[in-house]
């Protein structure tokens, strides 16, 4: 219903695929979980500029995504972008900028890669 009445780039389609998109990732159907962040990302993408703060939240999701399935270079991926986009709006010893920049050791050694 929702879909047939919003325009597709409306924020609650969004929060809708996205909320969608948590319920198959809590059931471990990780492709259709993907399907939903994607659809969310794409619906923030057509109404929102590049490096709006509210991608942040989707690149997150997604890192978290491919973290799960263990595909630790697309989930370090997301996360650089989402240092991209939130560097230039926090200070560099901000909580959120030394959580991601945890997350991003972490999938580093997960990888094997040194850090």
């Amino acid at each position: 219903i929702i879909q047939r009445s919003l325009p597709e780039n409306h924020s609650s389609l969004s929060i809708s695929y996205c909320n969608f998109a948590w319920i198959f990732t809590s059931m471990g159907e990780y492709t259709i979980a993907l399907y939903y962040h994607e659809k969310s990302l794409n619906s923030i993408k057509k109404s929102l500029p590049a490096s709006h703060e509210t991608l942040e939240r989707s690149y997150t999701n997604l890192d978290c995504l491919y973290s799960n399935t263990q595909d630790y270079p697309k989930a370090l991926a997301f996360l650089e972008r989402t240092l991209d986009i939130l560097s230039p709006l926090l200070s560099p010893g901000h909580p959120h900028i030394n959580s991601i920049l945890k997350e991003m050791e972490n999938i580093k050694k997960k990888r094997q890669v040194p850090v």
